[in-house]
Formats: structure tokens, sequence, C-alpha cells
């Protein structure tokens, strides 16, 4: 899958119409700003990994998250989307959300911010045992 195939995702109407974009390929990482049009991505500047397979992607802002994880080993190849958000949030208690703020390094802060920050959502199970259900990128 190449982020030029995004537009083609069930989920595309859910990515946030501006933001910041996180994408891993085999070869790098892109981090920058984004503005969503009809046919894809606008970047604040040049990108070099237009016909890159991504390996994983987030695009994100302060409210809402969408994920896809592609699984080059999978039998099927099937991506994984998900969409995440802050409204989710909202039943969670608030000992069971974890924030942290993660600094960029120098490379990566062009784009107008010096950190981001991981917002972790923990339950118990069965067990009594915390585990982490699920995570959201934010700035």
């Amino acid at each position: 899958m190449l982020l030029n195939d995004i537009p083609n995702s069930k989920f595309f109407d859910r990515i946030p119409q501006k933001g910041y974009i996180y994408a891993i390929f085999k070869t790098g990482v892109f981090f920058e700003k984004y503005e969503l049009h009809p046919n894809g991505f606008k970047f604040s500047g040049d990108t070099v990994f237009e016909k890159t397979p991504l390996r994983e992607l987030h695009c994100f802002d302060e409210n809402t998250e969408y994920r896809l994880i592609v699984q080059d080993n999978s039998p099927c190849a099937c991506p994984i989307e998900k969409v995440v958000s802050a409204e989710e949030e909202k039943g969670i208690p608030a000992e069971l959300l974890l924030s942290d703020e993660m600094l960029l390094e120098d490379r990566y802060t062009k784009c107008g911010i010096k950190k981001i920050t991981i917002i972790n959502r923990y339950s118990y199970s069965f067990f009594d045992t915390l585990q982490l259900d699920n995570y959201r990128m934010t700035i």
C-alpha cells in the first residue's frame, strides 16, 4: 500500500482534515503537517516517499487519530485500519488514562511542533492485571 492509495480507504472520510502525519516506510520515517484533499494529502514540504510502500501510518490532530498498519507477513496481507478519538475516552476513569509527552528529534520539528502526546488507554483484565487496550497520538 502506498501513501497515494489512502483516498481509497474505507475510513478516508474519518481522517482529520488537517493535522500531522507520521508514516513509517521500509526506507525511513516521514513526519509532516498535512491538509486532506479529495485526491489525497497536501504537505507543507516535499515528500520523498510517495512511491514507497507503507508499513505504518498515523494521521492525527488534537481529537482524532487514523491508524493504518500494513502486515507484509500476513497470509491475506490486509492492512489494519483504525480510527480512535478523544470522544471514546470520556467513559474511561482518569486513572486508566496515561499521557506521555514525546520530544521530537530536531529533524522532525520543521512543521512547527517540538513534541507529541501519546494517550494510553488501560483497563483491568479478568485476572485484575493492568492491560493496555489502545493508544492515541495527539498534539
